[in-house]
């Protein structure tokens, strides 16, 4: 129900007294200065003139005679505009009231007329009066005011259902009709006003005349009447399938009729009775559900004219579990995260499983576009995080792309796949995340597919290469070992460095085919040092957190270092925090058995990410690397180098060697060596190495450590 406000505190009421007279002014702010009123004096019309610019007031006081510009000309103003048109003005004068006078002031838009000198108990009451009336008059205004609101938005309601909506008059005739049902009967407006709506029902229930009709029959009792297979005649002899729901308004003598239409649920029914279209495991539609489902959706825009989007999810993370915990325990995780998803949707959006981690969703009737992108971001909200699933521990994101229509075109199959493509966009800028499908996406996949043909022909070609770069321990000058990095012949003899083209090993799992070869070069070129290099003199290996999630990782190692001859302290393998946070439990379970082989194992890029120190404690590390990113502005950024600090000193206490990596100048040198870092690696001791440089050159070999300058 609309009303005003009343049970707020009472506003208080402004009064203006305008008068050329200071005593005049102060007498009157005495007499009426009350709790619930705000008295302003002024003492000419241009100023009244500039507070009523700035200021609502409820009453105005107002002398006749007056210099430079009078009360009936002040009045004759203020009726002028809008915002004091029905402002009540009572004008004071000691004027005699004749009826010329009165004629004028009561032309210029008074309400009333005292003389001085005047009964303040009058005045009081007058003023009483008219606050209370000007009060009624602003309550009654924003009452009016609400109400149109809410007609309009009423309205807009009725115009904008996507459900057909007719109100029928006592004899059958169609007193409103929504562009809706309009749009189902394929006829205008004016043409359904006015008509007998049993010249568009086909249905049991409709038996010769309208008196006759079940239809009138309930409305007779007062009740609501569902048909849910009833027919609505269309133009052109076409009927349309639709659930009928009618329902009596009695203060009008008529009823209501709502229709929707349900010509596209009763083709999903005929075809559910003839194929599988829902997901075994998950409950959800399957690939094909869902397809038709869209279908169905793009059928009824055509006549809505809403928009819709469709948003393709991957889990991250999800095959890691499945390695780990078997394919039971990953049947078990799809279907918490289906559940998870259909309990943050719309009961008319359609939620599908394409296979594996990947699902579907459907939103129809878009108000806006910026709500599947509100969906989008709810959802990565819900299924993101740690989970604990039979005991380990893991984190689980996903995600999503996004496809819009009209924007991509009318094609099912074009625009789940460019929903599919955003979605891989999303996992290429950093996972648990949403992109919006634009046509640039189209050139980037394309060249991404070209990209990983060239790799797929490089590892099959043999193209890579291993080179190695030095890591001096900062106490000696002595070499520390050699990591090894893994670079992409080109045509021209030139290399492509990893940054370029790991992921997309990693993503297309040819990184399993190369694997097993780096290690055993990498541990060629190790046993060809031996007796040339200290024993403790190391080679440090990248792991990829696919090799690193392997459950066979240690053995085929210590088999690997048997048969090379090599102690197990002669390597050492590097691990990226993706690789540990992919599952904390496992990763814990992995280090404690690489150390228990006797493998070094290093914490590459470290300070980078977001990395818990309360995880870093459980983990069996040897070494902390410093991304190259402090290092090159510590000398700089105080913050920096706080940070390097910072992490050197952590790395300390926890029993951790710390590497700074990047290290290009002697100034950095310095400076980590004064605040006691392990050991660094950089141009400033050697950029890439081929393994022949290493035997010729850098056996038993040292670097001068003394400070610059």
């Amino acid at each position: 129900m609309l009303e005003p406000q009343l049970d707020q505190a009472p506003a208080v009421s402004v009064v203006l007294v305008v008068d050329d007279l200071q005593d005049n002014l102060d007498a009157m702010q005495e007499l009426l200065e009350e709790p619930s009123r705000a008295i302003h004096c002024v003492d000419n019309a241009i100023a009244a003139l500039a507070f009523l610019q700035c200021h609502d007031v409820d009453l105005i006081l107002l002398d006749v005679q007056m210099p430079d510009m009078d009360g009936f000309e002040f009045a004759r103003r203020l009726r002028e505009q809008p915002k004091t048109l029905l402002t009540p003005i009572i004008f004071l004068s000691g004027l005699d009231q004749t009826d010329a006078v009165l004629a004028r002031g009561y032309a210029s838009g008074a309400i009333d007329f005292i003389k001085k000198p005047f009964d303040p108990a009058v005045l009081n009451h007058k003023v009483r009066v008219l606050l209370a009336l000007e009060r009624q008059r602003r309550e009654l205004s924003a009452l009016t005011m609400q109400l149109e609101s809410a007609r309009a938005f009423n309205a807009s309601i009725l115009e904008n259902a996507a459900e057909g909506i007719m109100v029928v008059s006592e004899q059958g005739e169609v007193r409103y009709a929504n562009p809706a049902i309009a749009n189902m009967l394929q006829r205008s407006i004016d043409e359904v006003m006015g008509s007998q709506v049993l010249d568009f029902l086909q249905a049991e229930p409709v038996a010769g005349t309208w008196q006759a009709s079940d239809y009138y029959q309930r409305w007779m009792n007062g009740e609501t009447y569902c048909v849910h297979d009833a027919m609505l005649f269309a133009a052109n002899a076409q009927t349309l399938p639709v659930a009928l729901s009618c329902s009596p308004i009695p203060a009008q003598r008529a009823m209501v009729f709502m229709a929707l239409d349900m010509s596209v649920t009763n083709s999903l029914h005929e075809q559910l009775e003839s194929l599988a279209l829902s997901d075994a495991l998950t409950g959800l539609l399957n690939r094909r559900g869902f397809l038709q489902a869209m279908a169905g959706a793009l059928s009824r825009r055509d006549r809505s004219g809403k928009d819709l989007a469709v948003l393709y999810m991957d889990l991250d993370g999800f095959k890691r579990v499945n390695d780990l915990l078997g394919h039971d325990a990953g049947d078990a995780l799809l279907c918490q995260v289906a559940q998870q998803l259909r309990e943050c949707i719309r009961s008319y959006d359609t939620l599908g499983r394409m296979g594996g981690d990947e699902f579907t969703l459907l939103l129809d009737s878009l108000s806006r576009p910026e709500d599947a992108e509100s969906v989008a971001t709810k959802l990565i909200g819900v299924v993101s995080g740690r989970r604990n699933l039979n005991g380990f521990d893991f984190n689980l994101g996903v995600s999503i792309g996004i496809a819009y229509l009209p924007e991509e075109g009318m094609s099912i199959e074009a625009l789940l796949g460019a929903a599919d493509m955003a979605m891989y966009e999303a996992k290429r800028g950093g996972r648990r995340q949403y992109r919006i499908y634009t046509e640039e996406m189209r050139g980037r996949e394309n060249s991404k597919r070209a990209f990983e043909d060239q790799l797929r022909s490089a590892v099959s070609r043999q193209q890579f290469a291993l080179c190695y770069q030095p890591q001096v321990d900062l106490a000696t000058g002595e070499v520390r070992g050699f990591e090894a990095l893994l670079r992409l012949g080109q045509a021209d003899n030139s290399s492509r460095p990893a940054a370029e083209f790991i992921q997309v090993l990693e993503d297309t799992r040819l990184i399993n085919e190369l694997s097993l070869w780096i290690f055993r070069q990498a541990a060629e070129l190790r046993r060809s040092l031996v007796g040339k290099v200290a024993d403790q003199v190391r080679v440090s290996i990248n792991i990829s957190a696919l090799q690193f999630g392997l459950k066979g990782l240690v053995d085929e190692l210590n088999l690997a270092l048997r048969e090379f001859g090599l102690k197990p302290g002669q390597i050492e393998l590097e691990v990226s925090e993706a690789a540990l946070m992919q599952n904390l439990t496992h990763s814990r379970e992995q280090l404690k058995r690489l150390r228990a082989l006797g493998v070094k194992t290093a914490f590459d890029g470290f300070g980078r990410g977001q990395f818990s120190l309360a995880d870093l404690r459980y983990l069996e590390l040897d070494c902390l690397k410093i991304d190259r990113q402090f290092i090159s502005a510590m000398l700089e950024s105080q913050a920096d180098a706080a940070m390097v600090k910072s992490i050197i000193e952590l790395g300390h206490n926890l029993g951790l060697e710390v590497i700074a990596t990047g290290v290009e100048s002697k100034a950095q040198r310095d400076w980590l060596v004064l605040h006691q870092c392990d050991a660094l690696q950089g141009y400033l001791i050697a950029a890439e190495l081929r393994p022949e440089e290493i035997r010729l050159s850098w056996a038993n070999r040292s670097i001068e450590l003394q400070p610059a300058g």
